[in-house]
């Protein structure tokens, strides 16, 4: 947002936009990318905590199947 919003008041009127109407469209098209919210995978976000956690619930299946 930041980035169109400084485009559109530059001082250079070559890095201006050449419509109003060009401007109107990539705030409307902004708007609709950040409605879509994509979900990140626990691997993704943290690879360490998915490790640790996957780690605990092998080692806590283990400890389970040796005392049965």
């Amino acid at each position: 947002m930041d980035k169109l919003l400084k485009q559109a008041m530059s001082i250079e009127p070559t890095f201006r936009h050449a419509d109003t109407c060009e401007f109107i469209y990539q705030l409307s098209t902004r708007k609709q990318e950040g409605a879509t919210k994509v979900s990140v995978t626990l691997i993704d976000r943290n690879p360490l905590k998915f490790w640790r956690v996957t780690s605990i619930i092998l080692f806590i299946s283990l400890v389970i199947s040796l005392v049965n």
